[in-house]
């Protein structure tokens, strides 16, 4: 089953693009939203479309919400099972602590389509080590930080073949906000200004 790209990604303001070797994700500030999941296509860079119709992309407000998912309309042959399913853990910079996990297993809808379902976990409340540390039970171990705070592509890390997958699987983990350049400026000015005054009162 083919994917057709996602109508309208406006109101997220998020671009993709392609970039070599890798596909790149720009991620604007998130607010609250500290996690992120997407499928894209792997030439394009492309958000794909999920079973529902909508973007196959989530994210995950921090300390409110640390599950999210969802499903693809293509059979990848993989377990039917979440307790069978292919798992990569993103660890917390310098440590062998779990700060996310992302799954993907097979499912069968009504319709008896096979799919693909695709799980992103946060630090339960956001603390750190609720998901335990690295093992073996997970397919690979990945910093969170090995792209300098950017997207990860764990699609082969999933023990996926990327010549047979037509998505790449691109996770964020622990978005910082960054200050728009206005409220830095406003930021800045006033932390001068608090200095003069107290130079003037001294």
């Amino acid at each position: 089953m083919s994917f057709l790209p996602a109508h309208s990604l406006s109101a997220l303001s998020l671009a993709f693009w392609l970039s070599s070797p890798a596909l790149a994700l720009t991620v604007p500030p998130l607010g609250t939203n500290s996690d992120l999941i997407a499928a894209v296509d792997p030439v394009s860079g492309e958000v794909l479309t999920d079973v529902n119709g909508g973007p196959a992309l989530e994210t995950l407000t921090e300390k409110s919400t640390n599950i999210a998912s969802f499903v693809l309309p293509v059979d990848l042959g993989l377990p039917l099972t979440p307790t069978a399913a292919h798992t990569v853990a993103l660890l917390e910079p310098g440590t062998d602590s779990v700060s996310d996990s992302v799954a993907v297993y097979g499912d069968v809808l009504a319709t008896n389509a096979h799919v693909t379902v695709v799980i992103l976990q946060s630090d339960e409340s956001g603390e750190p080590g609720t998901l335990g540390i690295c093992s073996n039970a997970y397919n690979a171990c990945i910093p969170e930080d090995v792209n300098q705070g950017g997207p990860i592509d764990v699609t082969t890390a999933l023990g996926l073949s990327a010549a047979n997958t037509p998505f790449r699987l691109l996770a964020q983990s622990d978005v910082a906000e960054v200050p728009e350049p206005t409220t830095l400026a406003l930021l800045v000015c006033g932390l001068v200004g608090l200095g003069a005054a107290r130079r003037r009162g001294a």
